[in-house]
């Protein structure tokens, strides 16, 4: 589950992926807005804050028993949108507004997030209070925190109840849908932040977030005892250190860890394939360097190993088997990039997704997981001057080893919409 801060910003992608592994996004570079290199783990940070708030906007919805880390094969349309606007409330008062929307290999969600917020003038601390609105009520989130902001750090922290009117929606209420949700203890996160800088060319970043142990009761509205108990827990851990030589260069390595875990069992007339102890980790390592050769010039590589691990483990395999593996990834991704302070801009780059699984157990979907993809990326598009830019790329595939689809070398394309005011 923030880029950079603008008082208005619009942003849409779509990337049609065939039959390829979604590469990690981890540490993105940042310098479209001008000549000062740096990247930032903030986006990896907001994707993961909002997988644990909006978990029914994951695939497969919020009582998924697939988890996060099984598919890797896919053919899917990958669209990505956000909107989001800040106003002043006079006084010291603002408020801000963001659309979040998604159709991803992992997400398929529609979130709005309001936050208000109260900076006394000339104060260092920001306090705010965030919430989240969705179709159905019961999935609210709200969140308290403070943002304390001098000489150039800034610490974030934050504290929030999840679902907070579930169980009062559909204990008290009821029979407002097909299927009821009781907390038997009641999820809460609480994140933090830390921005700071160390000396004149050193930048240190660290997320991270950690859910309460919480158990929920999921169930037909109409049968008490059918359905299941979970037992979740989320959290998360990032760290980013960057080295400035000079305003146009920035060499940096960047670490993130996400960890899932639930563990279900069936109510009494509940059926025997929700009794199982799910675990997920990801873990990913890496490196990048982003250099501006001249003003409209600059080249940006990036590489990262990726360890991802399932463990479905069931006390009876006669209903489905236990699954077990580990999937090593190396992720590489570089490219030159012109681009103009207004007018046209291009970038060619070279994508490497090179994939080894541990198998020691039954793996879900395919069948082959060792995947090796090498992809070239060129991109085309146009800069309105400060306000906007549009891109549109293709990728050719350099694998040449399933060149007798219909598609021959192609291998997917994407675009990109940004608009600022």
């Amino acid at each position: 589950m923030v880029r950079h801060v603008r008082p208005v910003e619009a942003a849409a992608a779509a990337t049609i992926f065939v039959a390829a592994i979604a590469l990690p996004q981890a540490a993105n570079a940042q310098h479209d807005s001008g000549l000062a290199a740096h990247a930032t783990l903030r986006g990896w940070e907001e994707r993961g804050r909002l997988r644990i708030f909006d978990r029914s906007g994951n695939i497969f919805g919020r009582n998924s028993d697939q988890g996060n880390a099984g598919s890797i094969d896919h053919l899917r349309l990958v669209q990505n949108a956000q909107v989001a606007g800040s106003v002043s409330l006079g006084g010291h008062w603002d408020t801000r507004i963001q659309l979040t929307q998604q159709n991803t290999l992992q997400s398929d969600r529609a979130l709005v997030e309001v936050q208000i917020a109260y900076r006394p003038a000339g104060g260092p601390v920001r306090t705010f209070f965030n919430t989240t609105l969705k179709p159905l009520k019961a999935e609210t989130d709200l969140e308290v925190g403070a943002e304390w902001s001098v000489g150039g750090a800034r610490l974030t922290a934050a504290v929030a109840v999840l679902d907070p009117f579930t169980d009062l929606i559909y204990q008290n209420l009821g029979g407002l849908a097909d299927t009821a949700l009781d907390y038997l203890s009641q999820p809460f996160t609480a994140r933090t932040s830390l921005e700071i800088p160390l000396g004149e060319k050193v930048r240190v970043e660290a997320h991270g977030l950690l859910m309460t142990p919480t158990t929920v009761d999921i169930y037909p509205d109409e049968s008490r005892d059918e359905g299941f108990r979970q037992d979740e827990r989320y959290a998360y851990a990032g760290g980013l250190v960057e080295w400035n030589p000079s305003a146009g260069v920035a060499v940096g390595g960047f670490g993130t860890w996400v960890g899932s875990r639930l563990d279900r069992e069936p109510l009494p007339q509940g059926q025997p394939e929700d009794h199982f102890d799910l675990k997920e980790r990801t873990w990913q390592a890496g490196g990048y360097l982003i250099h501006f050769l001249s003003s409209r010039f600059s080249v940006e590589a990036r590489l990262s190993h990726v360890w991802r691990t399932e463990s479905r483990l069931r006390p009876d395999t006669s209903v489905a088997p236990n699954i077990d593996y580990e999937d090593r990834t190396w992720v590489s991704r570089s490219g030159i990039r012109y681009s103009a302070p207004s007018g046209f801009r291009a970038e060619l780059g070279l994508d490497l997704t090179l994939g080894d699984v541990i198998r020691e157990g039954n793996l879900p979907g395919a069948s082959t997981y060792d995947v090796h993809n090498k992809r070239l990326r060129a991109d085309l598009g146009w800069r309105f001057g400060q306000r906007a830019y549009l891109i549109l790329g293709s990728n050719v595939d350099l694998d040449f080893d399933d060149n007798d689809t219909p598609l021959g070398i192609f291998d997917g394309g994407h675009g990109r919409f940004a608009l600022y005011w």
